[in-house]
């Protein structure tokens, strides 16, 4: 059978030494304040520039260059569409004024009573 946690972890605490407080002269020159840079070194500014001039350059132009080809695919169907819908109606108008307009015309005038018969 397995011993219990509690049980190790009590015969551990039992068996730890203690230890000597330092007898270092030093350690009560010791500032009690840690004075902290609040920028990062120079060459850590060096790291951060490279890494993300390798992320933009490897991550970010590939990534621009293929929203680019997808606007501009999306840009030629839309305009495609659109060209292609006023063009068509402007067949409609050429049909209209080069078939339709004649024929009406011509039977405008066929069915229209002289001016004998009108008076």
């Amino acid at each position: 059978m397995l011993p219990d946690k509690d049980a190790l972890v009590n015969q551990r605490s039992s068996q730890e030494v203690a230890v000597p407080p330092s007898t270092d002269c030093n350690s009560e020159r010791r500032p009690s304040v840690v004075r902290r840079t609040p920028f990062p070194t120079v060459p850590m500014r060096i790291v951060k520039f490279l890494i993300w001039s390798v992320l933009i350059l490897c991550v970010g132009l590939p990534a621009l260059f293929v929203l680019f080809v997808l606007g501009m695919a999306a840009f030629g169907v839309v305009f495609g569409l659109g060209m292609a819908l006023v063009g068509m109606m402007i067949a409609v108008l050429k049909v209209a004024l080069m078939v339709i307009l004649p024929i009406a015309l011509v039977v405008w005038f066929l069915n229209r009573k002289p001016a004998r018969e009108r008076v």
